[in-house]
């Protein structure tokens, strides 16, 4: 794989991931509004919320340039069904 490849598809994941984010922070918001209520002063856990980033290009610091293409692109789809199986459980809990 070409490191314009690389990116191209990296890219792609990443555009992915940062919906699935984006959605999972839009749930923790309304969770934590209801759950305000109960108890006034509560902390947002929001102010903590960052994005999930990979290290471009290898998670593991491969000297090989596969391996690290590899890699990286493995850690991305593992990532956005972790995220999904996360969101449908937020999902699940907001609808109780």
């Amino acid at each position: 794989m070409k490191a314009e490849e690389f990116y191209n598809i990296f890219q792609e994941k990443y555009a992915i991931i940062k919906e699935f984010e984006m959605e999972r922070y839009k749930i923790e918001e309304q969770l934590f509004l209801i759950k305000k209520i109960e108890n006034p002063k509560m902390l947002s856990p929001l102010i903590t919320f960052t994005l999930k980033t990979f290290p471009w290009p290898n998670p593991k610091y491969e000297t090989n340039d596969e391996i690290s293409y590899h890699n990286t692109l493995m850690a991305m789809d593992e990532y956005i069904i972790d995220v999904q199986k996360l969101l449908d459980q937020q999902l699940l809990n907001n609808s109780k």
